[in-house]
Order: C-alpha cells, then sequence, then structure tokens
C-alpha cells in the first residue's frame, strides 16, 4: 500500500545530539479510488497540501486532492477517463497547471490543464 508522509523535522538549538525525523501520516490513498497513487506534491498554503495522483481507468483520470496537516482529504477535481497527468505546478496566482496525456482510439492527445484552488475552473 502506498503511503504519503509529510515530515517535519526536529533540530536541536545546540545540536548536541541528532534527532531522528518525526514522520507523520496523512494520507493513505486507495488505488482503486480516485486519489490513488500519488505522483505529486506541493503545499498551497500553510497546513494544505496539493496531492496528484496518477491512478486512472475508464471512470476517472489522474486527479487533484488537498490533504491537511489534520490528515482530511477531499476530491477537488478528475480529469477525464483514462487522461494521465504526472506533474502540476502552482502559479503565483494560485492556478494549478500540468500536462495531460490521453490515449484514446489509437490515437495519442496531449494537452495541458488549469485548476482554481476551489477546482470550479478547470481548463483543458
Amino acid at each position: 500500500m502506498l503511503q504519503l508522509s509529510i515530515a517535519a523535522l526536529a533540530l536541536g538549538c545546540c545540536c548536541a545530539a541528532a534527532q531522528a525525523p518525526v514522520y507523520k501520516t496523512l494520507y493513505l490513498p486507495q488505488v482503486t479510488k480516485p486519489g490513488g497513487n500519488p505522483s505529486a506534491l506541493f503545499e498551497t498554503s500553510p497546513g494544505i497540501f496539493s496531492v496528484l495522483t496518477a491512478a486512472i481507468n475508464s471512470t476517472w483520470g489522474s486527479t487533484v486532492i488537498t490533504v491537511t496537516s489534520n490528515a482530511t482529504s477531499k476530491v477537488i477535481y478528475s480529469l477525464p477517463p483514462n487522461t494521465l497527468s504526472t506533474l502540476m505546478v502552482q502559479g503565483t496566482n494560485g492556478v494549478t497547471y500540468g500536462p495531460i496525456f490521453l490515449h484514446q482510439d489509437l490515437t495519442s492527445y496531449y494537452s495541458y490543464f488549469s485548476l482554481s484552488a476551489s477546482g470550479q475552473t478547470a481548463k483543458q
């Protein structure tokens, strides 16, 4: 089972002794649902992380979810079925951008998507 962990590294003031990193599991994705197979992650605001997942099938494509430091998750947007994206970036305007790949009926399509933080203004 894939596991997405956000790490917090505890450092001592005087560095007298090295401390091991402390990990907190925030999200345990299921590859059988949108949100499985995380491929990209960034912090969109303090304590809120955007995650792009690469699990696709005939029902959904790559999915953008948010995961909070309180370990709650929410699907923001799923690309059309069989549409793959494994990379995303956030612009200074708060919009998320990424390339997409769709292979359908012996034809391949390449394009880009943009997505507002709410997922309401998705464009391809």
